[in-house]
């Protein structure tokens, strides 16, 4: 009865004051961390709606309509990010990082873009809904064995958030260069060359940049700043696993593969301190592999300029994280310039194939720029330092000739012999 509830809601909030009131004089409220973890879901979240908004707004008409719900979520949160991240570079160049920054672009995004990003996302979700609403009831056994392996993976997602909860989680790289480059970044105010020619900071950096956003946590003290940035890099592990669901669907129509994303977690080393979420780079590189292969499967059936302009964005993403990304890049690119290859020989539409290839390589010469241009106008290399013993460098010193011919020689093992051997 509507009394007896009534009653009970006086009783428990009464209960709730006295519980708070005496918790209160034995650990005050206001340094309870709950409230800072709460803080950093706030502006992640935030900075994935942002993301989405943006990256929904834009490959609206670059997808085919005909595109699924999960493949158009998957590129528009790669289109976002790289929005994103070439935002925040482009205010680092222009010496606009700080508290503002931090507020201002995430808020443009969503100000800019929101609406349409609905309009495109809203009667999708919506007729998403209504069909999981009236489908069918599925066996006892199939429905058991789902709730098993969706409680392992919220389990397993579970144990690596348990991870970063501690800053002290961050691995060597990242105290070395991933979240030093961002910290120094801030604390200069925007993105510079460095003076010293510390070709490190002259590496790929996406993820950095991306962190940086992190460091502008408004009032923000040091755990607050790496705190974010763990959970900047944990949300686009969530995003990695929703995309290896939707990679999974689009590779195998039947069975229905939803819940593939709880495959990753069978690979072990996840849960190891260097391969685990340690604010590095490795796991950014991740976010774009499932859209990176979805896009280039797309695009192996299609000549539209839309799908593989995106998939130039995946690229670019992933080429701009780290240099080792090319290890995922690599095989959908030959892949695809072989196909290019044999349609262009076979007549009909040779010209449209050969122009959407033409126009993915312009487009990931172009969005690649954050990186080769600074690096060709601060340090004349665009490469910088790969490119020393064939280009006059701006800032470079005999000890970094020894540094690159010696120590970081005896670090890559290269094969040796004939040109057939070594590819062997």
């Amino acid at each position: 009865m509507l009394w007896r509830r009534a009653a009970l809601s006086v009783v428990l909030a009464a209960a709730l004051a006295v519980f708070v009131r005496a918790v209160h004089a034995a650990y005050p409220l206001e340094f309870w961390l709950v409230w800072r973890y709460a803080g950093y879901w706030l502006a992640c979240l935030a900075w994935a709606a942002a993301c989405l908004a943006a990256g929904t707004a834009l490959t609206a008409r670059l997808l085919p309509g005909r595109a699924r719900t999960g493949e158009r979520l998957l590129a528009a949160s790669a289109a976002g990010v790289y929005v994103f991240f070439l935002g925040t570079f482009l205010a680092g160049i222009a010496g606009w990082f700080g508290t503002a920054f931090f507020l201002a672009w995430p808020a443009l995004l969503l100000g800019g873009f929101a609406r349409p990003a609905w309009r495109v996302l809203g009667p999708r979700i919506r007729r998403h809904v209504r069909a999981v609403a009236h489908s069918r009831p599925r066996p006892l056994a199939v429905r058991v064995w789902r709730a098993v392996l969706v409680a392992l993976g919220i389990t397993a997602a579970a144990v690596v958030y348990i991870g970063i909860l501690v800053p002290h989680q961050i691995g060597f790289d990242a105290r070395w260069y991933h979240l030093a480059i961002a910290e120094h970044y801030v604390a200069d105010g925007g993105i510079s060359a460095f003076r010293e020619g510390w070709y490190i900071g002259a590496y790929p950096h996406l993820s950095s940049v991306l962190y940086a956003w992190a460091f502008m946590v408004p009032g923000g003290a040091l755990f607050d700043q790496v705190a974010l940035a763990l959970h900047l890099e944990y949300t686009l592990f969530l995003a990695t696993l929703a995309g290896i669901a939707v990679l999974a669907r689009a590779l195998i129509a039947r069975p229905r593969l939803r819940h593939a994303w709880v495959a990753l977690f069978l690979f072990p080393a996840l849960f190891v301190f260097d391969s685990a979420l340690i604010a590095g780079a490795d796991h950014v590189a991740a976010f774009w592999a499932p859209v990176l292969a979805l896009l280039a499967l797309r695009a192996w059936r299609t000549h539209r300029t839309g799908v593989w302009l995106l998939l130039a964005v995946a690229v670019a993403g992933a080429l701009l994280t780290k240099y080792s990304a090319v290890l995922i890049v690599a095989f959908p690119a030959l892949a695809l310039a072989l196909r290019v290859l044999w349609r262009a020989l076979r007549p009909g539409d040779r010209g449209r194939w050969l122009a959407a290839a033409g126009v993915a390589f312009a487009a990931v010469l172009t969005l690649t720029a954050p990186h080769w241009l600074k690096n060709l106008a601060w340090y004349g290399d665009p490469l910088y330092p790969y490119l020393h013993e064939r280009v006059e460098e701006r800032i470079w010193n005999e000890d970094a000739t020894y540094l690159r011919r010696h120590m970081m020689a005896s670090l890559a093992v290269a094969p040796q012999g004939t040109p057939a051997e070594r590819l062997a």
